[in-house]
């Protein structure tokens, strides 16, 4: 037993782009390659770089943010989240407005 510590709080995702991030990544990290099909190392291959892209929306400066490109890699990303049905009907989108 532990001297009083208490549990670590579970943790919250603010959106389902972070909870598909965190899934993405425990995936990756836990299950052997030679188990998951080509298609699913895609799939995951893909979420992970469109969570990194849509983090660009938080991280970047609204200079780098605002350029043309990169609200179309963002643009992109969101697509991708919703076409693998990460994003529920009704949410708001997540890219800022240029």
């Amino acid at each position: 037993m532990t001297s009083g510590a208490l549990p670590a709080p579970a943790p919250r995702f603010s959106s389902p782009h972070d909870q598909a991030r965190i899934m993405a990544l425990a995936i990756h990290a836990s299950a052997p390659h030679s188990d998951m099909s080509q298609a699913a190392r895609a799939e995951i291959q893909a979420l992970r770089l469109a969570a990194g892209i849509l983090d660009l929306q938080h991280t970047a400066s609204p200079q780098i943010r605002d350029l043309p490109s990169v609200q179309a890699m963002i643009r992109a990303a969101t697509a991708l989240f919703d076409e693998l049905g990460f994003i529920e009907e009704g949410e708001p989108e997540r890219a800022m407005s240029s």
